[in-house]
């Protein structure tokens, strides 16, 4: 009887391991198949939906480029890939220089453009606000100089140089005498001013 009851325990050990096998085998088989068909089809978008324009960078585009309509693309992107201050309209790129590289297939953000043709680009690039052709001078002007702060961005101003001259007295070059404030010239008729740090 103890010979028997070996043999059939044996028996059941076998069938419990080859029905295991056989389990084995059919799930390697699903997860294959399960895989083979994502690669053919791509991910899984079940409920996304890309209805969303933003625009990006067709290329790469390095800093202090104007944009063209050449290196833009509308894109249609899922709602929760956007980037709140990307831009959906191309025009509003358009004509601005960038501040920062743009990589290509990146969202347009207002942080990493420049408006040229405007007063908003003031302040932020003085290159961009000269006009061309034309050079850019500092001077340190005080509140008296500058009209007690009332001239603004963008205004015509003229610059009045004036000069202390030294004279020889008694024909004797080691004797000089200065004179302060005896002579002036129109340094510039026509300047337009532009702010830097709150100052002209």
């Amino acid at each position: 009887m103890a010979g028997t009851a070996t043999v059939n325990s044996g028996k059941t050990n076998r069938r419990f391991v080859l029905l295991a096998i056989v389990l084995g085998l059919l799930g390697a088989i699903l997860v294959y198949a399960a895989f083979s068909r994502e690669t053919e089809t791509g991910p899984a978008t079940v409920g996304v939906v890309a209805d969303t324009p933003v625009v990006v960078a067709k290329d790469d585009i390095a800093a202090r480029t104007v944009v063209t309509a050449s290196m833009l693309e509308v894109r249609l992107v899922p709602a929760d890939t956007r980037t709140d201050l990307a831009y959906a309209d191309m025009n509003e790129v358009i004509g601005q220089a960038t501040r920062f590289p743009i990589a290509a297939n990146e969202q347009i953000l207002p942080g990493k453009l420049i408006p040229i043709d405007g007063t908003l680009g003031t302040g932020r690039s003085l290159s961009f606000t000269i006009p061309k052709g034309m050079r850019g001078i500092a001077i340190n002007a005080s509140e008296v100089q500058n009209a007690g702060g009332l001239v603004l961005p963008g205004d015509y101003v003229e610059i009045l140089v004036v000069y202390d001259l030294e004279f020889v007295v008694g024909g004797d070059p080691t004797k000089r005498e200065t004179v302060d404030s005896t002579s002036s010239r129109l340094y510039c008729k026509i300047l337009k001013s532009c702010p830097f740090r709150n100052r002209l």
